[in-house]
């Protein structure tokens, strides 16, 4: 994502999950802002910083909260933050590291493998 786009996802997020994560505050009584990077808050946060998005509304997201974990980099769905394992890194220096790995070789990257067709980079995921 450009800078310009970063801004523009980042604060048409925030608006659009504002709701979902007032309601789930109130619901479980925590404040999700507080609680520790890597953490599954089932909404999107101010403290996620998009940085890569694709057509699906799928993003990559840096958890920028506070703890141990901060700065990680986790998947985030239009319904909900992925928390699997399957897309997070502790930080972009290292998710750019597995994907500049799995470039250089075509071994998968957290289960997608890179391609390339007309000249344009996809991921497929088996």
């Amino acid at each position: 994502m450009t800078v310009t786009e970063l801004v523009v996802d980042w604060r048409s997020l925030v608006g659009i999950w504002a709701d979902s994560t007032t309601a789930l505050e109130e619901i479980e009584g925590r404040q999700l802002t507080v609680d520790p990077a890597g953490t599954t808050a089932f909404t999107y946060l101010p403290g996620f910083i998009p940085i890569a998005s694709d057509d699906t509304r799928c993003r990559l997201v840096v958890d920028t909260r506070d703890g141990d974990a901060a700065g990680c980099v986790v998947g985030f769905a239009s319904d909900d933050v992925v928390d699997e394992g399957t897309m997070r890194w502790p930080s972009i220096g290292a998710m750019l590291h597995d994907v500049a790995d799995s470039l250089e070789t075509s071994n998968p990257c957290k289960g997608w493998v890179p391609f390339v067709e007309g000249g344009e980079l996809y991921w497929d995921f088996p």
